[in-house]
């Protein structure tokens, strides 16, 4: 028993777990939750890759945190991220600001990276079209489709230590026939598109193959306080923009929040504040709200403050089964100020049980659904001079005291071992010892 207990402390204490962040890229693959890039507490941008096995979530205590020895490379933020339809492990990363590794030097070379989960490995599609409009864009998200076809609208540019003040509000279309062949094109849409916006949610009903836009920041801010009573819808199969209200609850505006959807009930999560006076980074209430697109109602679940977060923003999140995981992010709940403040990082991981409104923290080993589609959020502000970082965290103290706990029983059962021997030679009788 006590060598048992030893061994599960060496086990808890030993594991690898990444620093805070925020402004990662993610995406879900099966059991595996993978994160991107993103700023640390330092400022410094990484290129590190990670991924959980919310399989391990069935454990309060062990959480499989895992380091890709694939790296990016590139040091990244603030870009946006898709799994390929084509084999679903495929992770696409589109856009986003990137740096040499190690240098405070921008990277534009490419505007896709795609990352084969399965071997793992990076490639470079070929990218067929006028990108010209596409430099580093950023803060903006993509939804794929089941024919492949990836959507994505608005955003912003950035081209030096500086964000441009130029948003954008087209739509880019790209479609991968494999993933070393990529199309992209601008293709003419129909309706009215919305203003010029940025740290969004883009959400896929796939019922009716429309897209809802909820929250993020417009050009002139006043304008941003109503994307969430009136926002921009876009239909996938007549490539047409409308305009959908809500109704119900008031749900403060926000940006840098996220959104995922069952059943066609959207839930989105945290996020900061959007409004006249400019206190962005400011906390935002509910954290927790739910659309029904069929009425287009929004409600406040009554939730729990147990286990609860706190309000996080530009942080990931992803549906597996009935449970939404929330994961990085920084805390704005007592954040105020145009900045972020990265003293406030997350590296923890929230489960949310969508069914009954409560926030757990274990998932029963017998969920075995397919994972349903994810929606991340990573957008923020620029950063200067960073680079990248590619540190693994093992908790050395832990290593070493389990380590040392192992160490301590192995040499005491070696003791034991021997001294029992001696006691057995020492019983047997040399020849002729008992001779007259």
């Amino acid at each position: 028993m006590f060598l048992t207990s030893c061994l599960m402390f060496f086990i808890v204490a030993s594991q690898n777990v990444p620093e805070p962040r925020y402004a990662q890229a993610s995406a879900l693959v099966k059991t595996k939750f993978y994160f991107f890039g993103g700023i640390l507490k330092t400022g410094i941008i990484t290129n590190e890759v990670w991924y959980l096995d919310l399989g391990s979530l069935s454990n309060a205590t062990i959480q499989k945190w895992s380091r890709s020895n694939a790296s990016m490379s590139v040091a990244y933020h603030s870009g946006t991220s898709c799994v390929s339809t084509i084999d679903n492990s495929t992770i696409l990363l589109i856009g986003g600001v990137m740096y040499t590794p190690n240098t405070p030097n921008l990277n534009f070379n490419e505007k896709i990276y795609v990352f084969n989960s399965k071997k793992p490995q990076w490639n470079l599609p070929k990218i067929i079209g006028n990108t010209s409009n596409f430099v580093m864009r950023n803060k903006m998200q993509a939804v794929i489709n089941r024919f492949g076809q990836i959507f994505i609208s608005g955003g912003q540019n950035f081209t030096s230590n500086n964000s441009s003040s130029i948003m954008y509000n087209d739509m880019n279309l790209l479609l991968a026939t494999d993933h070393s062949n990529m199309l992209w094109t601008i293709p003419p849409v129909t309706g009215t598109p919305p203003t010029s916006f940025t740290q969004y949610t883009a959400t896929l009903l796939t019922n009716n193959g429309r897209i809802v836009y909820i929250g993020g920041i417009q050009e002139t801010q006043a304008n941003s306080v109503n994307l969430m009573t009136k926002f921009k819808v876009f239909n996938t199969l007549s490539y047409s923009w409308s305009d959908q209200s809500t109704y119900g609850d008031v749900i403060e505006p926000r940006a840098g929040h996220s959104a995922v959807v069952q059943n066609g009930i959207i839930i989105i999560y945290g996020g900061y504040a959007t409004n006249i006076n400019n206190t962005l980074y400011s906390k935002v209430t509910p954290d927790v709200a739910k659309l029904d697109t069929t009425t287009w109602i929004w409600s406040i679940p009554t939730i729990s403050k147990t286990n609860a977060p706190p309000l996080l923003a530009l942080h990931s999140a992803a549906l597996y089964g009935n449970y939404m995981i929330v994961a990085f992010g920084l805390n704005v709940s007592g954040s105020t100020g145009l900045t972020p403040d990265t003293n406030l990082l997350n590296n923890n991981i929230y489960i949310l049980n969508i069914q009954n409104n409560t926030w757990v923290t274990t998932i029963p080993a017998t969920t075995t659904k397919k994972p349903t589609a994810t929606s991340t959020k990573s957008v923020i502000t620029n950063q200067s001079s960073e680079s990248s970082n590619h540190k693994i965290l093992p908790i050395a103290i832990g290593i070493g005291v389990g380590g040392a706990i192992i160490v301590g029983v192995l040499s005491f059962a070696g003791y034991w071992y021997y001294k029992r021997r001696r006691r057995v030679l020492n019983s047997i009788q040399t020849p002729g010892s008992n001779m007259n």
